[in-house]
């Protein structure tokens, strides 16, 4: 008879309660990518003392990711025993095994008891690959699967509201996946300062469900004179998973026009 596959080695995702949306986005990328992840929410039966079993998860997982946000790092609480635990846990590793990897899901600063830890930003563009890498250098996954597709497309133009509205930058957010919703909590053009599309008729955050359009704008005139060459490339969205996606120049579009759904009168 065949022998059953052993399981997967599991990774634990030591994170706050505050980033929940980020953590179950990771966990089902990391799912899909062949990792074994352990998230409280999945795995904890009804009835289980939740305590104990996390501290069990932790010393059987063959790496802990812990999640790095503003919110968690001014968070006092079972979090932060987590993370002693889990720096415990570490202590008894070989010297150089990769264990311990700090996530960070914004920018923000690194705890003190994590600083001697190379973390990674899950918030740029190569960073869910490079966090990958560090799985795959410890053997918890085989290989790196290929490049994934975008999941979102950004593209940016300029053009007015008919029929004699204001001058805009319009920026236009396109769900790529065909199985999963996408979360846009920001939106904003990269020049300096950066200028943020904040509208009472188009609210952030804005949840995408697969193959779905969204456009919002902003007024020309709020953009500094010396960024609107460039502003074609320094369109931004962030994702409610940290990534920030950049914009494209959406070509070929008539320089008067309408958003989705019909024409919407501008608030500003």
């Amino acid at each position: 008879m065949p022998q059953a596959k052993p399981p997967a080695p599991r990774v634990f995702l030591c994170h706050s309660s505050g980033d929940k949306p980020a953590v179950r986005d990771l966990y089902r990328r990391l799912r899909r990518d062949g990792v074994n992840p352990w998230l409280d929410e999945e795995d904890l039966l009804p009835g289980q003392q939740w305590e104990t079993e996390i501290s069990k998860a932790v010393r059987s997982s063959a790496a802990v990711i812990v999640l790095i946000s503003q919110h968690s790092i001014g968070k006092t609480g079972y979090v932060q025993k987590e993370i002693k635990f889990a720096l415990d846990v570490a202590d008894e590793q070989p010297e150089g095994k990769i264990f311990l990897i700090p996530v960070k899901l914004e920018d923000c600063e690194t705890p003190d008891r994590l600083k001697h830890l190379q973390w990674v930003n899950l918030f740029q563009q190569d960073g869910y690959r490079r966090l990958l890498r560090a799985l795959a250098a410890q053997g918890i996954i085989a290989s790196l699967p290929p490049p994934s597709s975008p999941r979102l497309r950004l593209t940016l133009h300029r053009a007015f509201f008919v029929p004699d509205g204001p001058d805009c930058f319009f920026i236009n957010a396109t769900n790529l996946t065909t199985d999963s919703d996408l979360e846009l909590t920001h939106i904003w053009i990269a020049t300096s300062p950066e200028v943020h599309a904040i509208q009472t008729d188009r609210p952030l955050p804005k949840r995408l469900k697969p193959q779905e359009t969204w456009e919002t704008w902003i007024p020309v005139d709020r953009i500094p004179v010396a960024g609107r060459e460039a502003v074609f490339d320094l369109g931004r969205a962030r994702l409610s998973t940290g990534e920030i996606v950049h914009s494209v120049p959406n070509k070929g579009v008539p320089d008067i026009g309408t958003v989705p759904g019909g024409p919407v009168v501008s608030k500003w």
